[in-house]
Order: C-alpha cells, then sequence, then structure tokens
C-alpha cells in the first residue's frame, strides 16, 4: 500500500511540469495551424489570450517544414472576416495590433509575406484585386 501511495506522489509531483510542457507545445507558432485543426480558431485564441500571437523570425534556412512564419497566418485567418473589403495589409496590420498581437519583425515585411501564401495555392483565403505599383499597396478581398 505504501509503495502506491509513494507511486501516486511522483506522478503528482511530475504532473506540473508536464502541464508546463504541453502548454508551452500548444502555444508554439510553429503548430499554431495544428492546433487549430485539432481544436478550432476559438481554442488558440483563448490559448493566446490578450497577447494573441507572435511572428517567429524563422527562415527558410532554420525552419525546412514551413519556410515562412505560421502564427501571423493563423491570426490573418481569424480576422479576416472583419477586415475592410478590399483591404490592404495596412489594414491587416492595424487590426492585428488592435489585438496585441506581437511582431518579432518588421510588421509590413510580415504580412506581405504571410498574404503571399495567403492569397496563392490550395489555401488561399484571399484575392489580390488591385495589384500594388508605384508606392501604393496591394487591395485584396476576402474568398467566400
Amino acid at each position: 500500500m505504501a509503495g502506491r501511495i509513494e507511486d501516486l506522489l511522483v506522478v503528482e509531483q511530475r504532473r506540473p511540469k508536464k502541464v508546463e510542457a504541453l502548454v508551452a507545445l500548444l502555444r508554439d507558432p510553429d503548430l499554431a495551424d495544428f492546433v487549430t485543426k485539432l481544436f478550432g480558431a476559438d481554442f488558440v485564441t483563448k490559448l493566446f489570450g490578450e497577447t494573441f500571437g507572435r511572428a517567429s523570425t524563422e527562415t527558410a534556412s532554420t525552419n525546412r517544414h514551413n519556410p515562412l512564419p505560421t502564427a501571423i497566418r493563423h491570426a490573418i485567418r481569424a480576422i479576416a472576416g472583419e477586415l475592410p473589403k478590399p483591404c490592404t495589409g495596412r489594414d491587416i496590420i492595424q487590426q492585428l495590433k488592435a489585438r496585441n498581437f506581437v511582431f518579432n519583425r518588421n510588421p509590413e515585411d510580415a504580412v506581405r509575406d504571410a498574404l503571399y501564401f495567403l492569397a496563392r495555392g490550395e489555401g488561399a483565403i484571399f484575392r489580390i484585386v488591385e495589384e500594388g505599383k508605384g508606392g501604393k499597396p496591394s487591395k485584396y478581398l476576402l474568398l467566400s
């Protein structure tokens, strides 16, 4: 009987460290898309709380599986329905900053890079309605 109690105490002592590690993984920007698929966007929003997320500074050389940040793409997907129609990168930056999104690099560069992927390919959620030229920003329209 004493052995079982000691075993239970050991498990209870390890649990906080495991929970802390699990929460860290759930908050990892590299896993944001996967966590969203598992639990839904509402879960991720609640998980991040006041700070909506972070744009990772990882590049293709440090992250072979996903060459550009995923947290910012997830954040843009979450606010896409609230953006003006059409919207610009500046509109997106304003919305993200209003939600306390933490940019780890230049916001214009981060949003531009994210929009490149969000407006192309199979997972596109935006359509480019006006290509930016001569210092004017590109305009995007949310796909229905």
